[in-house]
């Protein structure tokens, strides 16, 4: 963040820090994240604190090392093994946050859906499973709000991320959600995104940009040929970039659409 506000001085800062720090903690040379050095987790439990550098903090992620993808596939195929007997409601929303964040829609979605039976009928969330035993054996009906926001996080998660420096349309969709849209939803950068996407494909996306600032988004097209009101430059990596203004509007759509 020191960087993104010009902050040079606080950036070299926080970057010898965390120069300073351990690296992860993973069971053998790629395995699953550990609790601690000495500690793996063995049995279900409500926090996925050792998850974080997954989600929210995005230190591996399914775009980077061969060995990071294989610590978090290890990682979240260790949890599927210990069930979710000890979750409570926000687990299954944090955890759909999660699987959203790493491609895994179908699993995010059915999260999600578990998360609906840890809410009463009135929307709160209240941790415990109201009809479904079989979820969990939390019975408490605390009333907690993170459960509601990271429940929403998700939904944006699985229609638009924006880690990296770039962003993605539609980057965790569902098999069964074939027409999705969003309007005026905010991005790292403050950019402003607009989206449709028909019958399983992007057709069309708007981005604004609230500062001068260079756009770097993942191709949301998949192997259709596109039309743009601005010249983009489209890299080897699968992106498309341009340097825009204040207030330009961008706006994208499959050619003939």
């Amino acid at each position: 963040m020191a960087k993104a506000l010009a902050e040079m001085e606080d950036a070299v800062y926080w970057q010898g820090l965390l120069a300073k720090m351990d690296p992860l903690a993973v069971s053998g040379d790629d395995g699953a994240l550990l609790v601690s050095p000495d500690e793996a987790l063995e049995e279900s439990h409500r926090h996925f604190s050792h998850l974080m550098s997954i989600y929210p903090l995005g230190i591996l992620d399914i775009e980077g090392t061969e060995r990071e993808r294989r610590i978090i596939d290890a990682s979240l195929e260790q949890m599927d093994a210990l069930g979710t007997k000890y979750w409570c409601g926000y687990s299954f929303s944090w955890m759909a946050c999660m699987r959203a964040r790493v491609g895994q829609a179908d699993k995010a979605l059915q999260n999600l859906t578990d998360y609906l039976d840890c809410t009463t009928r009135n929307g709160f969330h209240v941790n415990g499973p109201q009809t479904r035993e079989e979820l969990s054996s939390y019975k408490m009906r605390a009333f907690t709000l993170e459960g509601n926001f990271a429940a929403s996080q998700a939904v944006h998660e699985m229609i638009l991320q924006s880690w990296g420096g770039k962003i993605r349309i539609f980057p965790s969709v569902p098999w069964n959600w074939n027409d999705v849209s969003f309007k005026h939803l905010r991005v790292e950068g403050g950019f402003i995104v607009d989206a449709i996407m028909e019958d399983g494909k992007t057709i069309k996306v708007n981005i604004e940009a609230t500062t001068d600032q260079i756009l770097r988004l993942k191709y949301p097209f998949g192997k259709e040929d596109y039309e743009s009101n601005i010249p983009l430059e489209r890299i080897s990596s699968g992106e498309l970039q341009c340097q825009m203004k204040k207030d330009q509007i961008i706006r994208l759509n499959i050619k003939g659409k």
